[in-house]
């Protein structure tokens, strides 16, 4: 039987189709796909001057997810938009979102020095640390860290090559 992250890494291979779409926001980049009957919203904001793991100053590019739909029927209620659980193919979500991200870091003008993504729980957590191994493996990122943040949520931050 296949471990968790030999499974999510197969997984993670299979982006969606995705696009980027007006954010309405400064310094940030928008995306949204779809898989099955679920749309996905997913921003990556460009942070200047954002203190990094060790304290030093950079430019972050922080990035967010969330369900904009579930069969055309839109989720506004940002209590429930971020609770992606039990909506199933968390591989391909994964996946997309990594495809995103580079698709973010070749359109940016500015140098970013780290990927930033909080994680609540254990679970969501498992597929981040899944994630950053991926970009290390991927050449993307020279050096992973965590600090703790909130209510017992995980900050990532993924240091760019």
């Amino acid at each position: 039987m296949k471990s968790f992250n030999q499974y999510i890494t197969e997984v993670i291979d299979k982006p969606a189709k995705w696009k980027f779409i007006p954010s309405g926001e400064a310094n940030t980049l928008k995306g949204v796909f779809e898989i099955g009957d679920v749309e996905y919203e997913v921003k990556g904001g460009i942070l200047h001057g954002h203190a990094g793991p060790n304290g030093s100053d950079g430019v972050s590019l922080s990035v967010t997810f969330s369900v904009g739909s579930i069969g055309g029927v839109m989720k506004g209620d940002r209590s429930n938009k971020f609770k992606l659980s039990g909506l199933g193919n968390a591989g391909k979500v994964f996946a997309t979102i990594i495809d995103f991200i580079k698709g973010v870091l070749k359109k940016t003008k500015d140098k970013v020095d780290w990927i930033m993504f909080t994680a609540k729980g254990s679970s969501r957590q498992k597929l981040y640390n899944a994630m950053a191994k991926r970009f290390q493996k991927m050449g993307l990122v020279s050096k992973v860290s965590t600090t703790t943040g909130s209510k017992g949520s995980m900050i990532y931050w993924l240091e760019i090559k």
